[in-house]
């Protein structure tokens, strides 16, 4: 909508520039030749009509020093930020990208199996790569985003810059740079493209890859941007932002008049490449601004999308008080845990999800999120919390971070309700700082606030029920992002958890599914956020499989699997019962069936089979048990202590007088015989031919 806006604007300025120009010609026909002496007050009065309506003239169409021409003369230029610091961070990272045509705007990024990745070359140049850091060809429009060393949230001039070489073509396209993110739904991409094949300097903004076009207007209305590019030139390509007004520049050189975006076309500060169709080779890329960094405030978060999610089972604790002195997780018998309850709140529980709170301990809990939020510079954490009865002196807040020193102390904002403050605990000190919250705002058992904390690197600004509390702190040591609750002796009930991040491109969150027996861990699984998981039967020897349950002591109702809107590190507890096995015993193909026999048992029984004396029957003497049918290998006497499996055992006799059976029953002729008998027929055959002449 402002394109036309602009281009009505221009219709006007070359209106009022005909008319005035007009004026002045008719002027100097009226009186003609100036008289040599201009003295008189008559010929200068109207040499001051024409000169003031020539200067009126150009100041319309931008020309001169005018009122009209003030808003221009205004523009911000390459040479304001020849001595800015350069925000822009080499990275060797492999990076996502983002469609920029409005067809594609759901893909954020583009999945990772499409191989649709942009990095650092071995020479140093960042181009197109599949996920092996191939140069690959590129037939999408694709933007991508690239790191600065601070955050540049609520920037509103600078200036983006990057040296481009032209490179394959894969279609009708070309490549150019990106200077923002959309705060639309949608995040779609804003940059300046070159188009290659009908050479054209495009604007790409809100989905739309046409949005407008820097150059001078032809007759035909197209716009020609006065450059044109082949497959292997390179140019420098640079804009100029300052609000929504952008400027475009190729080698250092103005393109057309300055474009405004709409208000309703609202984007935030980025850098980086954009490539429709065309592969390329960029270096130098360049941010800057004039502007000291900006403080991030609570309400640039507003839109951002909640990475919170819930997560399942018992979460573990942890230390805030170095003079606790526990290293890592509180053990798992502390019952010291952390969890959502039947009543859809988090709160500090016992190893059976009861409320549970006790006095001598400050514990922090971390909580889940759906992106991998360990490199993000700039983010928002809230909760609303509700306070709960006191088991002593003390208070609760919320976790924003997690140290990087060997103790990994949690760092945390928490409420002191004794005292009425707000602290920051970090480092194993509960009170690394004081954010100035009085006795005149005290909040008291049964009031319900929402804290919130925004982070913006060591930054640390705080907030209750969205007023700013005190001046931003910064942190001295080194944390990472971190979602959770702090607690210090005091009974809570959480609600509404939020981590929000204006960074973007962050990939799914990676967790692990820990399985304990006992108190043993016997293995591992890991799943990504958004896929969920199923949880396997895990064997073991003389056990039999009963399922997963989320609590140690067994009493919840059996999991077969972390749902896909499921975070977060858990720990499953595996239930099994003494495996029973069955003994079957068999005489011949006859089984036995006999009420004295043991029909089954455990790993940790010694069962005697029957003897002699136990399986007697007329006419045969009872030889033993054996596990094969024919009889092969040794005697069996008992099923040994520790053994596992379904047992089968066969019984063998032996005819009294006669050879062994397998249960047939009566006489039987031994193999042997069998064998001797044949063989003395066979000879008598053969005496009878030789003695007839036969062979």
């Amino acid at each position: 909508m402002s394109q036309y806006v602009n281009k009505c604007k221009e219709v006007i300025r070359r209106t009022l520039f005909f008319i005035i120009m007009r004026h002045v010609s008719l002027c100097l026909k009226k009186f003609g030749k100036l008289p040599k002496n201009i003295d008189g007050g008559g010929n200068m009065k109207k040499l001051g009509v024409v000169l003031l309506a020539v200067a009126l003239a150009f100041g319309v169409m931008g020309g001169g020093v005018s009122y009209l021409s003030a808003e221009d003369s205004a523009e911000k230029v390459p040479g304001d930020f020849t001595s800015a610091a350069n925000l822009f961070v080499e990275t060797d990272d492999l990076l996502d990208s983002y469609a920029v045509d409005a067809e594609s705007v759901s893909n954020r990024p583009y999945p990772a199996d499409w191989g649709m990745k942009f990095g650092k070359t071995n020479e140093g140049e960042y181009t197109c790569m599949n996920n092996e850091r191939q140069e690959r060809a590129n037939q999408a429009h694709t933007a991508v985003y690239l790191p600065m060393s601070r955050s540049v949230a609520g920037t509103a001039a600078y200036y983006v810059s990057a040296d481009i070489t032209v490179g394959s073509r894969a279609d009708w396209g070309g490549l150019g740079i990106v200077i923002g993110e959309g705060t639309d739904d949608a995040k779609s991409p804003v940059g300046i493209w070159y188009c290659v094949d009908d050479p054209k300097l495009v604007l790409a903004s809100g989905g739309n890859e046409f949005a407008a076009f820097f150059g001078t207007e032809q007759e035909d209305g197209s716009v020609d941007p006065g450059v044109a590019f082949a497959v292997g030139d390179t140019f420098t390509l640079s804009a100029v932002v300052d609000g929504q007004k952008i400027s475009v520049y190729v080698d250092g050189n103005k393109i057309g008049a300055a474009y405004t975006l709409g208000e309703d076309s609202g984007f935030i500060p980025k850098i980086g490449a954009e490539l429709k169709n065309y592969n390329g080779r960029y270096t130098n890329f360049v941010f800057k601004t004039l502007e000291a960094e900006p403080e991030v405030t609570l309400a640039e978060f507003e839109q951002a999308d909640n990475l919170f999610v819930d997560s399942a089972g018992l979460a573990d604790t942890y230390e805030f008080d170095k003079n606790m002195n526990v290293v890592g997780a509180y053990p798992s018998d502390y019952g010291m845990k952390f969890g959502k309850t039947s009543g859809g709140y988090y709160t500090r529980v016992n190893n059976k999800m009861q409320d549970f709170c006790t006095s001598g301990a400050h514990t922090a809990s971390y909580l889940a999120t759906s992106k991998d939020i360990g490199n993000v510079e700039t983010y928002c954490v809230s909760a609303e919390i509700t306070i709960g009865d006191r088991a002593d002196w003390g208070g609760l807040g919320i976790v924003i971070g997690k140290g990087t020193t060997e103790r990994e102390f949690p760092v945390g904002v928490w409420y002191c309700v004794d005292a009425p403050g707000l602290f920051l605990a970090a480092d194993g000190n509960e009170f690394a700082n004081a954010f100035g919250l009085g006795q005149s705002n005290a909040l008291v058992v049964g009031d319900t606030f929402t804290l919130a904390a925004v982070v913006d690197g060591q930054k640390v600004s705080v907030y209750i029920d969205g007023e700013k509390i005190g001046d931003t702190y910064t942190i001295a040591t080194e944390f990472t992002p971190a979602i959770g609750a702090e607690v210090k002796q005091y009974y809570s009930k959480y609600r509404d958890f939020t981590f929000k991040t204006l960074d973007t491109g962050l990939q799914a969150a990676e967790y692990t599914v820990t399985c304990i027996s006992g108190a043993v861990e016997i293995g591992t699984i890991g799943y990504t956020y958004g896929e969920g998981v199923a949880l396997a039967p895990i064997e073991r020897k003389g056990y039999q499989f009963m399922g997963w349950h989320l609590f140690p002591d067994l009493s919840d109702p059996v999991i077969e699997s972390i749902d896909a809107a499921i975070g977060g590190n858990i720990t499953v507890y595996c239930e099994y019962k003494i495996a029973n096995y069955s003994i079957a015993y068999y005489d011949g193909e006859t089984k036995i069936e006999n009420d004295k026999l043991v029909k089954s048992y455990t790993m940790q029984q010694y069962v005697q089979l029957p003897g002699a004396e136990d399986m007697e029957k007329e006419g045969y003497t009872f030889e033993g048990w054996y596990t094969a049918a024919d009889f092969s290998g040794n005697a069996v006497t008992a099923i040994e202590m520790g053994s596992t499996g379904d047992k089968v055992f066969y019984a063998k006799y032996t005819k009294v007088g006669g050879t062994s059976s397998g249960g047939c029953g009566g006489s039987v002729i031994g193999v042997s015989s069998v064998f001797a008998l044949a063989a003395l027929g066979a000879a008598a055959v053969m005496l009878k031919r030789k003695k007839a002449g036969g062979r």
